[in-house]
């Protein structure tokens, strides 16, 4: 009998409760940008990435994902950095 062909099977991951969602990249990169925004101003790409314990390749589509649902706003900044706030909108409905 050969030991190295024995097989395991592998439990499903778990449904994300209410405490992972906190985990949710979106959630996170928006978080960032927030502090970000409350501490100099304006987030760019990079100053998120710096923050956000994610992969950059994420960071970019969060920040796409947030784009399009209207939660930040994004504008060009010298020499076409990607600048990013806070809609005023995302901003109410968080303090809500």
């Amino acid at each position: 009998m050969v030991s190295y062909l024995d097989l395991a099977s592998i439990a499903p991951a778990p449904e994300p409760t209410v405490g992972e969602v906190e985990n949710d990249p979106d959630e996170l990169v928006f978080a960032a940008v927030e502090k970000i925004v409350a501490d100099i101003g304006e987030a760019n790409v990079r100053a998120v990435e710096a923050v956000v314990p994610i992969r950059k390749g994420e960071v970019g589509h969060a920040l796409e994902r947030l784009k399009l649902r209207g939660r930040l706003i994004e504008k060009s900044g010298p020499r076409n950095a990607r600048l990013f706030i806070p809609s005023p909108d995302a901003v109410s409905e968080d303090a809500a």
